[in-house]
């Protein structure tokens, strides 16, 4: 995997994401004290060692985030926060990704962002299409706003029409966010991802632990005892060895810490190769 670092120089992390159970927190009921819930959560898992934060403008959780980094060196931390081109579960404030990058400035309280992603390709007859999307990425990026552009939820379809721009505009997206795990059957897109330098980000990826897997769950549970590892553990070291950055939630503190924990964690080749079959 390519080393993505913070402007500060430091390798960026594991991510927090705010979507999720965090998102629907607000979302559901979004009062002073679930916000400053979510304000507190990120700011115990910067303490317990992430320095990568996700969000999305459909999460509503930007202004939560940029109360969150307060305080903190912005140069320690890698935003990262994603444009949609329309959402029926928000309403939308922003409706181009240039206005929408102004949005998020003000929301998170800091002069640039690290990562832009778009959230999902965009659907045949809506106002952009997939070149024109990524154009306006690259005049962001040139603007000197973003540091860096990329997508999510891109097939290897849509993500050659990105890189078809790119080859023209001389700026290639960095990331390519999509839900992959352990048992995942997204080779393809992964695989195509890699091989143009784009660096897969995984969220979801302790999906494994709530959807029934027999032969997984046995070598979990084999793997757990040999390592004195926890299952989660496993499931991100496994994806990590595979140049795969994953984004995971939890409103558990004893969660966030063991996410972190991860990279204590060194797995056998052979038992890396056992998982990566299933």
């Amino acid at each position: 995997m390519a080393e993505i670092t913070t402007a500060s120089g430091d390798k960026v992390t594991i991510g927090i994401g705010s979507g999720t159970s965090v998102k629907d927190l607000k979302r559901g009921n979004p009062t002073g004290e679930n916000q400053d819930l979510i304000v507190d959560l990120l700011r115990y898992a910067i303490d317990s060692g992430f320095n990568h934060i996700d969000t999305a403008e459909v999460y509503t959780t930007q202004p939560e985030v940029g109360r969150a980094i307060e305080g903190y060196d912005r140069e320690k931390l890698w935003i990262t926060t994603k444009y949609a081109v329309s959402s029926s579960i928000i309403k939308k404030k922003s409706f181009t990704p240039t206005a929408f990058v102004e949005q998020a400035l003000q929301e998170l309280g800091t002069g640039y962002i690290d990562l832009l992603l778009i959230h999902s390709p965009p659907k045949t007859g809506q106002d952009y299409t997939i070149e024109s999307l990524w154009e306006e990425l690259v005049e962001i990026k040139k603007a000197g706003k973003v540091r860096f552009v990329g997508v999510s939820n891109f097939n290897v379809e849509q993500l050659q029409k990105v890189m078809n721009v790119s080859q023209e505009r001389g700026v290639f997206p960095l990331v390519n966010q999509i839900q992959y795990y352990v048992g995942s059957d997204k080779l393809p897109i992964v695989e195509f991802s890699k091989e143009n330098g784009i660096i897969v980000e995984a969220y979801g990826p302790l999906t494994p632990l709530r959807t029934p897997n027999e032969k997984l769950d046995v070598l979990l549970g084999q793997l757990e005892k040999k390592y004195d590892a926890t299952k989660a553990q496993i499931l991100l070291r496994a994806l990590l060895a595979r140049d795969i950055l994953p984004i995971t939630t939890s409103f558990k503190k004893h969660r966030l810490e063991e996410a972190i924990q991860t990279y204590k964690v060194d797995i056998d080749q052979s038992d890396l190769k056992l998982l990566e079959s299933i």
